[in-house]
């Protein structure tokens, strides 16, 4: 499966290109892994999400406070694609270059996209728990 670039490339009204930050969520893979499998399955895969999306920001978390890079590369590493599976693209993206990051040993910038995932983790599981509760309506 590919995933989406974490940044897109926007015209602006006078005909710039300017790059801008993903969208949260990607609905066209959730809605295509919905017709696929089913919005149950899909509800399913989003709460195992939540908690594997936790646990390795947790880890991360640790890992960061450790110094102990290969645990931060290998958690970032793990939410790049689960994240992408279900569309949730700007943390995928991020998590991405948290890896590389981690990968490279810099402590700074893994720090600054620690937080960006941080955050990005939590508009996800936010929208798509929102999801979630609007297919059991």
């Amino acid at each position: 499966m590919t995933h989406a670039n974490p940044q897109s490339h926007v015209k602006t009204s006078a005909g710039d290109m300017q790059v801008s930050d993903p969208p949260v969520l990607d609905h066209e893979t959730l809605r295509s892994l919905a017709d696929a499998i089913g919005w149950p399955k899909v509800s399913h895969f989003i709460r195992d999400f939540t908690d594997h999306a936790n646990h390795h920001r947790a880890a991360m978390r640790a890992a960061l406070a450790n110094g102990d890079y290969e645990t931060l590369y290998r958690s970032a590493h793990m939410l790049v694609s689960v994240s992408g599976s279900l569309g949730a693209v700007a943390t995928s993206g991020l998590c991405d270059k948290l890896q590389k990051a981690a990968q490279a040993s810099e402590a700074a910038t893994s720090r600054t996209l620690f937080d960006e995932v941080d955050r990005a983790i939590d508009q996800a599981l936010g929208e798509l728990q929102e999801l979630v509760v609007k297919t059991k309506s």
